[in-house]
């Protein structure tokens, strides 16, 4: 037997932005005219950098597992790939890069190298492996070497092949024969984490102890000719010319002249958004990765005055949504307020960026003003009137941790993390007053307002119930032990919807406030409850890794899931405008999709299908009340039968026979509504 599901009823994929999955950008490679940029989990991203000004995305590749650096020699792009070693792509086709195959390595591949028919790996804890990709479909391992420390960073010198490897220092090894690399030399190091080499001198990156410059000359001696202190910690090192450009995490990008290597001297800086991590540079344009910034263009024809140009974000992940008119707007953690261009669904495109100071959770939006749930920096209160410059109005800094908020007239309501609830008069939003406030005993996450009552969902304390007809004074008036914890919260008609996690979607019938008492239940689909909106008789509910559900709430107390939203879609959260629905997908942005709209069917629920000692079967079939339609059934999915008289839906289950089972052990069923 098979339940029957509804024809036609599947959400309708719209649009995306930005397209692709998000994350930090830790490696980021220059071959004609394209940035190849790595982001772990998030694969590799593609950026045609013909204008370095505007760099436009042309597509993205997803690894097995991560991607930490890409080696490109014509069109194919060498993927040092983790646990899943070394990974040749096609990306003749940038828009579409498939993987052409595969070679697995023992460690973690964090760095590759091009030379010849070979490409050398950075194995981590396994040392230096070499694999010969003279045909890349099928690569072949040809030589290994083992490291004393994390083989993590690799350069190229005639036949030494320099690898910084942490604790080990730097090791030098000749790989003049493929099969039987050796090392020939060896500089102890504190903390070798990357290197870069130019004739005869190695420029070694070592975090704490800044750039170290080494004469190589003779590989089996290198020895430090001298050093530069950089601000914080040199993570990574890229040479052009006489100039060597190291990435400071915190300290930014450091361009230090090393036109004389044993008098280096620093002649530049620039502050990055976001830690610096790694460096390429091409022509005029240093390429920063910033992790969760992304990608940093800057100009440095002159070393002393190095010029952001431009840049791509890659990072962020979206947790909340809300829609007005034609804009979109998303928090995304420590990469703020994005606010999007939604006019045409099918091409959502952003239009700029807010850095909030801290992580924007959830934003509410009231006329021109958008108002964002920052985590402990706050409530902040932006004027979107112009969504291309959103200006800083207000904000009011509370106690806790602002991780939700609703406004409501000329009030806010403030979800304060362990603080609890917070009323603010924001009549003026660039004065914001406290009012009143309670701390409730949970974490407040999300609030609901509804007439004079106020809905927090407060974490593992459940469902909390206020009555804010005085603002100054809010009154706690009856709650609900919820049997996960509560993030969200939607109170519609008399009835509190409350996203409770694991334990997924709780309906509270709240007609009396001082008397909450549930009425139904409906379990996560494969994820942790994050939030519910409801419209009419949908809920839709974001469910995290379980994606987005669409569910019928017109019996109270027997939802059932119309359709959905995933397939390895996350959802976060959800809003609605215009017929469409707007899902905050985490690392992978925005997602627009149509949903239906007409009368839903019901489900098949089946249960108890023989009974011991009876020749008939019995299964339940749920629906909605009033609704009639025919019960049919059949043995190969294309002759179907009536099974008796159409039938109504009331208030119970119904439970027709089904005579007699043993002549087919296989049944099909459905439900047909006229």
């Amino acid at each position: 037997m098979a339940p029957a599901f509804a024809q036609g009823l599947q959400t309708v994929f719209k649009g995306a932005w930005p397209g692709f999955v998000r994350g930090p950008a830790v490696h980021v490679t220059i071959a004609d005219s394209r940035a190849f940029v790595a982001g772990k989990e998030a694969g590799v991203w593609i950026f045609d950098i013909s204008d370095p000004a505007r760099p436009r995305r042309l597509g993205a590749y997803q690894p097995i597992t991560a991607a930490h650096a890409v080696a490109v020699k014509g069109s194919l792009a060498y993927v040092a790939g983790d646990s899943a070693g070394l990974q040749i792509v096609d990306v003749s086709d940038p828009a579409n890069p498939k993987r052409l195959s595969l070679a697995d390595t023992d460690g973690y591949a964090l760095d590759v190298m091009l030379s010849g028919n070979y490409a050398y790996v950075a194995d981590s804890t396994a040392g230096l492996k070499i694999i010969d990709v003279a045909d890349p479909s099928r690569p072949k391992a040809s030589g290994k070497f083992p490291m004393s420390g994390v083989a993590r960073d690799l350069a190229l010198s005639g036949n030494y092949l320099l690898v910084a490897a942490q604790t080990g220092g730097l090791e030098i090894i000749d790989v003049a024969n493929p099969a039987a690399p050796r090392r020939v030399g060896r500089y102890v190091s504190p903390f070798a984490q990357a290197v870069a080499v130019s004739g005869s001198y190695a420029y070694l990156a070592e975090r704490e102890n800044g750039l170290k410059v080494l004469d190589i000359t003779d590989a089996a001696n290198p020895k430090a000719v001298a050093s530069v202190a950089t601000t914080h910690l040199a993570m990574g090192v890229s040479l052009r010319s006489d100039v060597a450009f190291v990435s400071d995490y915190s300290g930014g990008l450091q361009l230090i002249d090393v036109s004389n290597p044993s008098q280096p001297r620093k002649v530049g800086t620039h502050s990055t958004i976001d830690p610096a991590l790694a460096t390429a540079v091409s022509g005029n344009y240093a390429f920063v990765a910033e992790g969760e910034a992304g990608v940093e263009i800057i100009d440095v024809r002159s070393p002393a005055n190095p010029i952001r140009i431009g840049g791509v974000e890659t990072g962020g992940s979206a947790s909340r949504v809300a829609v007005a008119g034609k804009h979109a707007f998303l928090t995304a953690g420590d990469s703020g307020l994005q606010i999007l261009d939604v006019a045409d669904p099918s091409n959502p495109r952003q239009i700029t960026t807010y850095d909030t100071a801290g992580q924007a959770q959830h934003v509410a939006l009231s006329g021109n003003h958008a108002f964002v749930a920052d985590g402990s920096a706050g409530l902040l209160i932006l004027d979107v009137g112009d969504p291309l410059q959103p200006k800083f109005v207000g904000g009011f800094d509370t106690s806790g941790s602002v991780m939700g908020v609703k406004v409501s007239g000329k009030y806010a309501f403030v979800a304060d993390g362990n603080a609890g609830l917070v009323i603010l008069d924001v009549s003026n939003p660039s004065s914001p007053q406290l009012l009143g406030s309670y701390d409730t005993k949970g974490v407040a996450r999300a609030v609901d307002v509804s007439g004079a009552y106020a809905w927090v969902a407060d974490g593992d304390t459940g469902l909390e119930i206020f009555d804010v007809s005085n603002p100054n004074n809010p009154q706690r008036v009856g709650g609900y032990d919820t049997p996960g914890s509560a993030s969200g919260v939607a109170v519609s008609d008399r009835t509190a919807y409350v996203a409770d996690s694991g334990a997924g979607l709780q309906i509270i019938d709240v007609s009396d406030p001082a008397k909450p008492a549930v009425v139904g239940q409906f379990a996560a689909i494969n994820g942790i409850l994050q939030d519910v909106v409801v419209s009419g008789n949908l809920a839709f509910l974001a469910s995290g890794s379980g994606g987005m559900s669409v569910v019928n709430i017109a019996d109270r107390s027997m939802p059932w899931r119309v359709t959905g939203y995933g397939n390895g879609n996350k959802a976060f959260g959800v809003a609605l405008s215009g017929g469409l629905a707007y899902i905050a997908s985490g690392p992978r942005g925005l997602a627009i999709v149509d949903y239906p709209k007409g009368a839903p069917l019901p489900s098949l629920r089946i249960q108890n299908l023989t009974f011991p000692g009876d020749f008939f079967g019995h299964f339940y079939i749920y629906g909605n009340r009033g609704l009639t339609g025919r019960l049919q059934s059949s043995k190969d999915l294309k002759t179907w039968e009536d099974l008796g008289d159409p039938i109504t839906f009331g208030p119970e289950p119904l439970s027709p026979p089904i005579t007699p089972l043993w002549e087919s052990p296989r049944r099909f069923f459905r439900f047909v509504v006229p």
